[in-house]
């Protein structure tokens, strides 16, 4: 599987799964890539700010925009659930990062290499292929 349909198949199709585990490998590209996504909507936005105050104020490409970054919020959480599974803990734990301060914990526990073969979350994601 390539990169790309790697990337797509985590942005669309695993946006809703929030029960597998993932590895830091991925995490780490799927993470990159996504910030290249979002600094392409953020700089279209940027460019059509002066829409901002005009009567047609969402056109298409807004719609298509607004449905790119609700799939890209929806994807990392996922991922970094899935990511949590993966070291063990439970995908609760990430509504720590709302707190400040606290969310460092998320950080450094994404870092942590993930246990070896099967636990309650699954099967080891390196297991199957390179990018899962």
């Amino acid at each position: 599987m390539n990169l790309f349909t790697a990337f797509l198949r985590t942005f669309f199709i695993q946006s809703f799964d929030f029960s597998s585990r993932t590895t830091r490998r991925w995490l780490y590209i799927y993470s990159f890539i996504n910030g290249l996504i979002a600094m392409g909507v953020l700089f279209t936005s940027m460019v059509t700010y002066h829409k901002l105050f005009t009567p047609e104020f969402l056109g298409t490409f807004d719609y298509i925009k607004l449905i790119l970054i609700f799939f890209s919020i929806l994807s990392s959480i996922a991922i970094i659930v899935r990511r949590l599974h993966d070291i063990d803990k439970s995908g609760w734990l990430f509504l720590i990062s709302v707190i400040p301060f606290l969310n460092i914990l998320i950080m450094v526990l994404l870092l942590l290499p993930g246990t070896n073969g099967a636990n309650r979350f699954g099967e080891d994601p390196r297991n199957f292929d390179s990018l899962r």
